[in-house]
């Protein structure tokens, strides 16, 4: 029958591992007082209930925080394991060695970056070294061939943390993770050598991801009648340097994902394949549901190295640290403005864009895109990185097939806290 209950552990539940046995639940109901409606789940549906929840109005409950409340009903008794509290780290000998290790790390990289031949990088990092895919060797060249942090890096906010990735090593007495502001979103770890020092070991994963919020604003109709609207959007990627035979699938699921049960975020067929925001361009399925992302949130990559596999190869999680801005923050954002678009945007021929930077803002990435009057694209993602001073870039289009129906410029840039700000920009 129907149970109510309260939950107020520190981790999130998965409502479709925590109550996903059709055998044991007919629905879960949780109420969202700030939208004052239901949010619905049902594992005796083929999507979790997903569908049936859109046509009825109701939230998809896909998870249960601290200190919800939430009914449960059940067909017979049963019990339910739910994520226990996370353990707090202590351990001061590492913290104060990773922090030297960093510091260290910082200095090699004051005032220019190393040379190629300077081992005191190397010096600085474990043999079993694994970022993003990338081995010891590969990293180096990375770091030292200007794709690595720029002359003055900062580490900050280091802290001492569990290991979130399945079959992650633990943490003991000369292995440890830790995450740093300013670094990359994962956690790393670190381990201890026999003389006592400790040394950056990477992320241990096979292949590159991030997740990170993003406000974006959109200008339509910007030489004519300029129409501006702002949204915020969650972006679940993975790295373009996804190394070939690693995996052939790639899935993510997580708050808001649907469908609950994972979204194909890469094959080796298509490459990467971009979420959209749930509405955005009418997407129902595949997409983000914003509304259900928060700060805290847990999103689980799933690689299969066999088209079509059932159990992944690797799996690796990461917490989102910040909740999407509210509706004035949005609107206050200090967002690049694009001054100027040239070109006739012909086959072949050249773009350039210019724009103006508020202060504090760094540029990130420039693209332009066009679509034919079916929707269908004519090509998108021609674009390059810039250097964070950068206000104009010239891109080449490639030798397209069609007729332009719209057109777009995506300008990325970055805060001084590394918060991401898009400009969609539609002359």
């Amino acid at each position: 029958g129907w149970n109510l209950l309260g939950y107020s552990d520190a981790q999130d539940v998965v409502v479709a591992d925590a109550f996903g046995n059709a055998g044991n639940v007919l629905t879960v109901w949780k109420w969202n007082a700030a939208t004052s409606g239901w949010a619905f789940y049902s594992p005796a549906l083929a999507d979790g209930g997903q569908a049936y929840a859109a046509t009825k109005g109701y939230a998809f409950l896909t998870t249960i925080k601290p200190g919800d409340g939430f009914w449960v009903n059940a067909k017979v008794p049963f019990g339910a394991t739910l994520p226990a509290a996370p353990v707090q780290v202590v351990n001061p000998e590492a913290l104060a060695g990773i922090s030297a290790t960093l510091k260290t790390f910082e200095n090699l990289f004051a005032t220019a970056v190393p040379a190629a031949n300077d081992p005191t990088l190397g010096n600085l990092l474990d043999a079993s070294l694994l970022s993003g895919g990338s081995n010891k060797t590969a990293f180096l060249q990375q770091m030292l061939s200007g794709n690595g942090p720029g002359i003055g890096v900062k580490f900050v906010n280091i802290a001492l943390v569990l290991p979130t990735d399945a079959g992650a090593a633990a943490n003991d007495a000369t292995h440890q993770w830790f995450t740093f502001g300013g670094g990359p979103g994962s956690a790393w770890l670190a381990i201890k050598n026999g003389a006592g020092n400790w040394l950056l070991a990477g992320d241990q994963r096979m292949f590159g991801f991030s997740v990170h919020l993003q406000a974006v604003k959109q200008i339509q109709n910007a030489t004519s009648s300029p129409q501006v609207s702002f949204r915020n959007q969650l972006n679940l990627n993975l790295d373009n340097g996804m190394t070939a035979g690693v995996v052939s699938a790639v899935e993510v699921s997580g708050p808001g994902v649907l469908p609950a049960t994972g979204a194909l975020v890469y094959s080796a067929a298509q490459g990467n394949i971009w979420l959209n925001t749930c509405g955005n361009n009418q997407a129902t399925t595949n997409c983000v549901d914003i509304t259900q992302v928060t700060a805290g949130a847990k999103y689980t990559f799933k690689g299969y190295t066999t088209a079509g596999g059932t159990v992944p190869t690797y799996t690796y999680a990461t917490v989102l640290p910040t909740s999407p801005l509210s509706g004035a923050a949005l609107a206050a954002a200090p967002f690049p403005s694009i001054t100027s678009v040239a070109g006739t945007w012909a086959p072949g021929t050249s773009v350039t864009v210019n724009w103006t930077l508020p202060a504090g803002i760094q540029s990130d990435w420039l693209e332009l895109n066009a679509w034919q009057n079916q929707g269908g694209n004519l090509f998108n993602n021609v674009g390059h990185s810039l250097a964070g001073s950068s206000t104009s870039a010239t891109l080449t289009l490639p030798n397209y097939s069609g007729t332009i129906a719209g057109k777009s410029v995506w300008l990325n840039s970055r805060d001084a806290n590394g918060n991401q700000l898009g400009l969609e920009y539609q002359p």
